[in-house]
Parts: C-alpha cells; sequence; structure tokens
C-alpha cells in the first residue's frame, strides 16, 4: 500500500502543478464533472484514495497524518451523494467562475499536499 499511496501522491502533486501553470486547464476539467456521472467520480475517487492512505498509514512515515487525510476523503466521499447532482453542480460552477489567482493557489496547495504524501509514503 505505501506504493500506492506514494503513487497518489505523485498524482495529486502532477494535478497541482498543472492548475498551478494553467488553472484553465483546471475549469475544463472541473467542468466535465458537472453531471451524475462525475458527482459520482467524485464520490469514488476520494473513497478508493482514502482506503489507501488508511490502509498505508501504519507503514509511512507520517502515520497520524495519513491516517487523518484518509478519514477526512472517506468522510467527504460518505457526505457528497447525500448533497445531490443540482448542489454539486452548483458548487463547480461556482469554483469555475473564480479567479485564476486562487485557482493557481489551489494548485499549489495540491503540489505541496502531493510532494508531502509520496514523501511520508516512503518507507
Amino acid at each position: 500500500m505505501p506504493v500506492a499511496a506514494a503513487g497518489f501522491g505523485v498524482l495529486i502533486a502532477g494535478l497541482g502543478l498543472l492548475g498551478l501553470v494553467s488553472p484553465a486547464w483546471y475549469r475544463r476539467l472541473v467542468s466535465r464533472f458537472r453531471n451524475r456521472i462525475g458527482m459520482w467520480l467524485s464520490t469514488g475517487i476520494p473513497l478508493v484514495f482514502g482506503f489507501v492512505f488508511v490502509l498505508a498509514a501504519s507503514d509511512s512515515q507520517a502515520p497520524v497524518a495519513f491516517y487523518v487525510i484518509g478519514g477526512v476523503m472517506i468522510a467527504t466521499a460518505g457526505i457528497l451523494p447525500g448533497m445531490g447532482t443540482s448542489w454539486f453542480s452548483r458548487k463547480l460552477t461556482w469554483w469555475m467562475r473564480r479567479r485564476d489567482s486562487l485557482l493557481r493557489s489551489w494548485g499549489v496547495v495540491a503540489l505541496a499536499l502531493g510532494i508531502l504524501v509520496a514523501y511520508g509514503a516512503m518507507p
């Protein structure tokens, strides 16, 4: 599991780097998720990531952080379907209307989190 968690960290960092370089890319990605299938993908992805983080926690360099990150992801995946597709679509539309500087800031956060996850997953 640590290898999978490190891979997810690299994926998160890569998405963050792309968002930092091209906020328009973030907008295009988010626009594809404004439907029922997108909502379920946005539920399933954090659910899988969350379980991988929880399972990899004991072998990681920062087990408490991995348990917390995994738990937050699992909780998010559990709450999101209850919000409904229309709520989800409104939030994504709101997100797409933000300034480039905010999207770049989130890119920096994702890049940093991804690097920390990848590093922390190494035994």
